[in-house]
């Protein structure tokens, strides 16, 4: 446990201040509890002025700032479980770097929203943060050498299952846009950095730890079992 205390001390920091967020910028819109607003339609709120506005350069700033904002309770908490459980995952396959794949996702997954999304639209919420942790965990899971990782792929796609969904443009009040700009930003981050990240987990590749295990043996042919028809030879 004492491993991975150090590890968490970057999440819960992050976790503290969306909440310490949602306190002081609580937005009253009922209904919109994803992620896209429409311009025009919301009072002169922190909402309006600090949601990521696609394709505006005079709100340019946003793209760092649209994250952080949620409609109401329930659009943070259904936010910070999955970031929670995706949190979770990352900490126990990689010995570091959470904090450094947030601030890298947190700025690429904003800009391509900006730059992806409908021009006029205002997207709010951090799903766009666990699109990118979730399509990262993924990438390195079919990246990395050893196999038995893709049971990481095959967690995030049962427990999170219904999330993949959020990519298509099915509901028009979420923000399909946001989700998809986070899904490739975190393949990106996978992809372009994959030497780095690779060396940070704690996953060792399944072939080496098989020739390691086969070489610490005094005598290999010790190791096989005892063929029972050899004595009718």
């Amino acid at each position: 446990m004492r491993v991975y205390l150090p590890r968490l001390i970057a999440p819960i920091f992050v976790f503290f201040v969306l909440i310490v967020h949602q306190v002081g910028w609580l937005v009253h819109e009922q209904g919109w509890c994803d992620c896209i607003l429409n311009q025009g339609q919301l009072p002169y709120k922190a909402s309006f002025h600090l949601g990521t506005h696609s394709r505006d350069w005079s709100y340019f700033y946003t793209f760092l700032t649209g994250s952080w904002i949620h409609a109401d309770w329930q659009h943070l908490l259904g936010n910070l479980s999955s970031l929670a459980g995706l949190t979770t995952l990352f900490i126990l396959y990689f010995r570091r770097g959470w904090l450094r794949f947030f601030l890298l996702q947190w700025v690429f997954s904003g800009l391509i929203l900006f730059v992806l999304a409908s021009k006029g639209s205002i997207h709010i919420g951090a799903s766009t943060w666990s699109y990118a942790f979730a399509g990262f965990l993924s990438t390195l899971a079919f990246l990395h050498p050893n196999r038995k990782l893709l049971s990481l792929f095959f967690i995030i796609c049962l427990w999170y299952g219904s999330m993949w969904w959020g990519i298509f443009p099915i509901e028009p009040k979420i923000s399909f846009q946001g989700h998809l700009s986070g899904l490739i930003s975190g393949i990106l981050i996978g992809l372009l950095g994959r030497d780095y990240w690779l060396e940070q987990m704690d996953v060792h590749p399944i072939t080496e730890s098989m020739d390691s295990n086969f070489n610490d043996s005094p005598n290999p042919q010790d190791t096989l079992p005892e063929n029972p028809y050899d004595k009718f030879k």
